[in-house]
């Protein structure tokens, strides 16, 4: 996505559904994935972050959850960008 699309214009998250869950008249149960949003203890289906540090995307676990929960958006992928961190 790095070559076709600018760094504001990616997803910084990318969820993988196996299946879509759709409504009685075909439309996309949009609620139930925002409810769940990018939490791995919520998300059952396979959940990737844009890494800065090793510019592609890469698994999303509970840990760097956790971590960007305690520092925030800015913060977490400021400290992926400096190396040693």
């Amino acid at each position: 996505l790095a070559v076709k699309l600018p760094a504001y214009a990616r997803p910084v998250f990318i969820r993988l559904l196996g299946t879509l869950e759709l409504t009685g008249t075909f439309k996309l149960r949009k609620q139930d994935l925002m409810l769940e949003g990018y939490d791995p203890a919520r998300v059952r289906d396979p959940l990737f972050f844009d890494d800065p540090a090793r510019e592609q995307y890469a698994p999303f676990e509970l840990e760097a959850y956790e971590q960007l929960q305690r520092e925030g958006l800015h913060a977490y992928f400021a400290s992926l960008r400096t190396p040693g961190s």
